[in-house]
């Protein structure tokens, strides 16, 4: 996993790029999420 800080311009540009509008964003290899995910809920996406 890589965490980026948006305070960061390049991280910014790249949700930009992205289209993220909310945080925290999770981009997954065949998903994007945005906005609170509840931890069981992440737990399982990403144990997949």
């Amino acid at each position: 996993m890589t965490v980026f800080s948006l305070s960061d311009p390049a991280a910014r540009e790249m949700a930009a790029m992205l289209e993220l509008t909310e945080s925290p964003a999770y981009v997954l290899p065949d998903m994007m999420m945005q906005g609170h995910i509840p931890p069981v809920v992440l737990e399982r996406y990403l144990t997949r």
